[in-house]
């Protein structure tokens, strides 16, 4: 189950800017968006790609919380059911997070973790539910067994064949942090750039604001806990806007060449300040 369908942007797309500092943005969202009993991350569901989505309260519309754009047709009812055109292909559901806590995740109906993708300029988006393992083929009929053969001369034994080698081990995700360019537009939002001719995921975290730089718990980072919001892909050439980032003092990003996916995982500051350095992998 693979559907397009199209998409709206909420609002004009703001980012960063150079200077100040700014609220936590917190308590709007909040209000703006459901929160999901016994969930540690409060009013965010991640999708199968790790992404951050929120349901808006008055809508029930889901929304793609870093970059802020609102997935039309696709809703979630007071059932935690997730619909798509009215049609039901899942839901919300409480999955087990790291250190015994537990998060919103969307689910299939078929019983995989939902991905949901959008566009590098936010025009469409797609629900993805085909990653769920093949059925196991029908064993065939036993053969009718055949008449014995005569007896022949027993052959010498053949010589042992050679082991065959094992298989080179595939390769591990490899950083494009050189891809990243950041810029600043005339309306003083920050923008990524992929510079390179390859796909790129990014993830990022800022100074202050809703996308502040805290340790959250990350079973996929080495240090147990990661930094950033959910990954964004974009391809070779493009530019987006980075949204809600308004008086957030700074940005630090990591990337993965695509499909890594890319996780901001410390700092080599006990306090992130302007002249902190962030450090990244790619899984």
């Amino acid at each position: 189950m693979h559907i397009s369908m199209r998409l709206t942007i909420l609002a004009s797309l703001t980012a960063l800017v150079a200077c100040g500092g700014g609220g936590g943005g917190d308590d709007s969202d909040s209000a703006r968006f459901v929160t999901w009993n016994d969930n540690a991350n409060g009013v965010v569901i991640k999708d199968a790609a790790n992404e951050s989505f929120g349901v808006e309260s008055q809508s029930r519309l889901v929304v793609h919380i870093s970059r802020n754009i609102r997935l039309n047709d696709l809703s979630v009812n007071s059932n935690a059911q997730v619909l798509a055109k009215g049609t039901l292909i899942g839901s919300v559901i409480m999955d087990s997070g790291t250190n015994g806590t537990r998060i919103a995740v969307f689910k299939c109906s078929n019983g995989t973790v939902m991905r949901l993708e959008i566009s590098d300029n936010g025009s469409n988006y797609s629900h993805n539910c085909t990653n769920a393992p093949a059925p196991s083929p029908a064993p065939s009929p036993a053969p009718s067994p055949s008449p014995a053969p005569s007896p022949s001369p027993v052959p010498s034994p053949a010589p042992s064949p050679s082991p065959a080698p094992s298989p080179a081990p595939a390769p591990a995700p490899q950083s494009a942090n050189q891809c990243i360019r950041l810029s600043q537009n005339q309306s003083g939002s920050f923008t990524v750039t992929n510079t390179c001719n390859i796909t790129v995921e990014y993830t990022y975290c800022t100074l202050s604001g809703y996308w502040a730089c805290k340790a959250k718990p990350s079973s996929s980072s080495p240090t147990g806990y990661s930094y950033g919001t959910g990954a964004s892909s974009i391809s070779p050439g493009n530019t987006q806007i980075i949204p809600e980032s308004r008086n957030s003092g700074y940005i630090w990003t990591y990337a993965c060449i695509w499909p890594g996916l890319p996780f901001i995982t410390d700092f080599d500051t006990r306090t992130i300040t302007t002249n902190s350095r962030a450090y990244g992998i790619c899984r």
